[in-house]
Parts: structure tokens; C-alpha cells; sequence
């Protein structure tokens, strides 16, 4: 009987931490509409392309804004207060790689009226391979809206941002 019971616990445990639900829709980039991600807002399409595959868990977006050296910026962002709480826990997890790049990535949760949000920034030394960047984030307050943005500063070179994921601490 005290087999059956650890067995079970071990298998509850197991499911509950490799079935952790991403709450990012479309966050691998694998579903292209017209060229554009599916679930992803993308105002200014200058310097961002999207591709269904080439990363370690599907597709990923880059970013090669500069041109004629000149500094810029883009985000690009979805919707996620229907499936968040407000001052909740989640686990922030994305994977970047780079080429040549200067400046500044961030993925943020942020608020109604972009007072409060909570991330990851990105900045100095970049990898060229792919590399996994994880936090634990508060979800700010929000009354209405709560969105998950990618938002890139960029000087030089290229980014490409793949595999992201907003899952609930059990």
C-alpha cells in the first residue's frame, strides 16, 4: 500500500510541474497569419519577420530594426488579463539569441494604463545561441487590461525571441 500511495504522489508531483498550462498564446510563433504571429498585436512591422521554426521549441520573431545606424524600437504584445489574477505568481520564462546586438530587451507583464509591470530586462553581454531567461513575477494590479509585452531598444545587430512562456506557481 505504501507503494501505491508514493507512486501516486510521485505522479501527481510529476504532472503538476511538467503540466504547467503557458498562459502566452501562440507563444512559440508557430501559427502565422498573412506573416504575423496569431495572438500577437504588431503595429509597425519595419524590421520585424517571423518565422514558424528555427527554434528550440518552434518559430521566433527578430528584430533588425536599425538601418543607416540609427537607433530604434519596437513592441509587440497580446492581451492576457482573462488569464491572469491580479498580485498572482507566475513563472516568466523565454529564450533569446542574438547577432552583433547593442541595447536592450525586455518582456514585461504591465498594467492598465502602463503604470506597473513586472519582467525581465535583458541587457549587456548577448548570447549567439540560444539561451533560457526565467523569473518569478508578481503580476501588477490591474482593473481591466493586462498585457504581455516584448519590447526591444536596439543600436545594432539582430534578436530573435522564441519559446516564451507565463505559467501560474503551484
Amino acid at each position: 500500500m505504501k507503494k501505491l500511495i508514493m507512486s501516486v504522489a510521485a505522479f501527481v508531483f510529476a504532472a503538476s510541474v511538467m503540466g504547467a498550462e503557458n498562459l502566452v498564446q501562440n507563444g512559440t510563433f508557430e501559427q502565422l497569419v498573412a506573416g504575423k504571429p496569431a495572438a500577437w498585436i504588431v503595429k509597425n512591422t519595419a524590421g520585424i519577420t517571423f518565422s514558424g521554426d528555427g527554434a528550440p521549441e518552434s518559430g521566433f520573431v527578430k528584430f533588425d530594426l536599425v538601418k543607416e545606424g540609427k537607433k530604434a524600437s519596437a513592441t509587440i504584445w497580446q492581451s492576457i488579463n482573462k488569464v491572469v489574477k491580479s498580485n498572482a505568481k507566475y513563472n516568466l520564462s523565454f529564450k533569446l539569441r542574438t547577432s552583433s546586438f547593442r541595447g536592450n530587451i525586455r518582456v514585461i507583464a504591465i498594467n492598465d494604463g502602463w503604470q506597473k509591470g513586472a519582467g525581465l530586462s535583458v541587457g549587456g553581454r548577448f548570447p549567439a545561441d540560444w539561451k533560457e531567461y526565467k523569473k518569478v513575477i508578481t503580476m501588477p494590479e490591474f482593473k481591466k487590461d493586462a498585457r504581455l509585452l516584448i519590447m526591444i531598444n536596439a543600436t545594432q545587430g539582430t534578436a530573435d525571441v522564441a519559446d516564451i512562456k507565463l505559467e501560474p506557481v503551484k
